[in-house]
């Protein structure tokens, strides 16, 4: 195969701002920061001590559990923050139910708006694939797996957001 260049699909302002909105939505629901190179921010712009924040350097501190157990996420937790992102877009007139009453995944969303191939898109099916859980039930690694997808989501639509408010 020859090298294929992936082109990238922004959506219109108006899809942009509702799906940016909604993503903010879930940091809030979850308390994760934004990093950026001053420090960590809330997605206001404030700076922000994180809290309950789960990333590469955290372990788990065995006293504060029983011997060997690991500090696992309960799934449904994850569904309310994206059922209320798919909700809000919903209400927004930005997606609509299918002919069978249903709305779109989380995946699905990206990939209507950012291609099937899009880098966004791409993450978002990863994020969806991390927090399916077990038994209802997220491992620490899949959700620290998710939490870096998701944030790679939100920067690069944020991004987006910033060319297309500027025009460029």
């Amino acid at each position: 195969m020859g090298t294929e260049t992936k082109t990238k699909r922004i959506p219109s302002l108006k899809v942009l701002e509702a799906i940016a909105e909604g993503l903010e939505e879930i940091l809030a629901y979850f308390g994760w920061q934004v990093s950026t190179a001053s420090g960590s921010t809330s997605i206001n712009g404030e700076p922000e001590v994180e809290e309950n924040v789960l990333d590469e350097t955290d372990s788990i501190d065995e006293d504060e559990h029983d011997e060997g157990e690991e500090e696992y996420f309960d799934r449904e937790e994850v569904e309310v923050a994206v059922d209320a992102f798919i909700s809000s877009l919903s209400a927004s007139g930005v997606i609509r139910e299918n002919r069978h009453g249903k709305l779109p995944s989380f995946g699905t969303v990206f990939a209507k708006f950012f291609g099937d191939e899009g880098e966004v898109a791409v993450l978002a099916g990863a994020f969806e694939n991390d927090v399916k859980g077990y038994m209802g039930w997220i491992s620490p690694d899949e959700m620290l797996s998710a939490k870096k997808r998701f944030m790679s989501i939100f920067g690069s639509v944020q991004e987006m957001l910033e060319e297309k408010m500027h025009g460029r």
